[in-house]
């Protein structure tokens, strides 16, 4: 099997100090993939544009309504490769590393680190962008595909 394994978790934690935290524990070497942060995302016309992933983060706590994707990379070798994060519609936030190899033992690591049950491994796949269909994706996946 070639590629990445990405290992998702939902939680309530959606502030911009969580993923700091989830950030400085998992991915602490990093840069950030984009330049630049549309709101909405994808927008031909956007109403915002952030220069920061923190900056965007800062936005989408004070929006809970809307859903996004920021992505990091790691600037050392080793697995974690990539760290992201994506703010649901409905005000929670799935956390996902992608990894090369022990995604099992990342996913436990991942659900102990937000006190969550709710978690999913799955192949190179975006989760859902709000929680039913997140739960409803990692109970057809299992929680350790």
């Amino acid at each position: 099997m070639s590629g990445f394994t990405d290992v998702y978790v939902l939680s309530a934690k959606r502030s911009k100090a969580d993923v700091l935290r989830f950030l400085d524990r998992f991915l602490p070497a990093r840069t950030e993939l984009a330049e630049e942060y549309p709101v909405p995302q994808y927008a031909e016309r956007p109403q915002a544009c952030f220069d920061t992933a923190e900056q965007l983060l800062d936005h989408l706590h004070a929006h809970p309504d809307q859903a996004h994707a920021v992505y990091w990379a790691s600037v050392s070798p080793g697995d974690p490769r990539y760290a992201m994060v994506f703010p649901t519609v409905d005000g929670q936030m799935v956390y996902g590393l992608s990894v090369e190899r022990d995604g099992r033992k990342f996913l436990a690591d991942l659900k102990v680190h937000l006190e969550s049950s709710k978690g999913y491994i799955d192949f190179e796949n975006p989760p859902p962008d709000n929680a039913a269909d997140f739960e409803a994706v990692a109970a057809d996946l299992g929680s350790s595909r």
